[in-house]
């Protein structure tokens, strides 16, 4: 276990650095983000009134009488 961790030291030691300091810049750049539970509620949706049905049929007139 000791000489596979010790294996390319180096080459390890400049990778756990380098993957650091790349989580650090994201960290640092990446604004606050919403969590699961931090989203505000979706309005409840809008009933959408249907347009009243065409009818061909001529409308009835009222008849004024003097």
């Amino acid at each position: 276990m000791k000489e596979m961790i010790l294996h390319n030291w180096q080459a390890k030691l400049v990778c756990l650095i380098l993957a650091t300091a790349l989580w650090y810049l994201i960290r640092q750049n990446e604004g606050p983000t919403a969590g699961r539970f931090d989203r505000p509620a979706m309005p409840p949706a809008e009933k959408k009134q249907e347009p009243a049905p065409i009818s061909h049929e001529p409308k009835p007139t009222k008849i004024i009488r003097n």
